[in-house]
């Protein structure tokens, strides 16, 4: 957010849309670790955030938080039923990927990342289930119109 902050001008607005933990995320659950975790790597994120922290980075770097909202929060339709697949899906299009990969149609490794990816959309799926987990963090910002320069060049 750092650099944004001094690449903007005074008043400009500045929208991040944040994949996070939420305020339901316990970290002494091995369960809720174990799909955070899973999210992380599936998606090949450097960790998640809780949702506070982003507020708080954006106020540390000068930024004025005008409005945060998780909009996967209802009214909105739950975003994971989209990634729930049924076994007999999974294993049909586990046949058909296998059967392309053993041709040389499909590349090699592809078995193992419609593995990999069907794992992701489970662990995706059990963050959205249980709460713990939003792809969908709004937050608004505002430089301020007269500002101290807090990091130097």
């Amino acid at each position: 957010m750092q650099r944004y902050f001094r690449v903007l001008k005074p008043g400009s607005l500045y929208v991040s849309y944040e994949w996070v933990t939420t305020d339901k995320f316990k970290s002494s659950d091995p369960e809720q670790v174990e799909v955070i975790q899973g999210i992380e790597r599936g998606d090949a994120l450097p960790g998640l955030r809780n949702y506070t922290d982003i507020a708080e980075t954006a106020r540390k770097v000068g930024f004025e938080v005008v409005k945060e909202k998780d909009l996967a929060k209802p009214p909105a339709q739950p975003w994971w039923t989209r990634l729930k697949m049924g076994r007999i899906a999974y294993w049909r299009n586990h046949i058909v990927v296998t059967i392309l990969s053993a041709l040389g149609i499909a590349p090699k490794g592809t078995v193992d990342v419609h593995e990999m990816l069907f794992k992701t959309a489970d662990y995706l799926t059990r963050g959205g289930d249980t709460g713990i987990f939003s792809p969908m963090h709004m937050i608004l910002c505002r430089k301020p119109e007269k500002t101290e320069e807090i990091w130097s060049s």
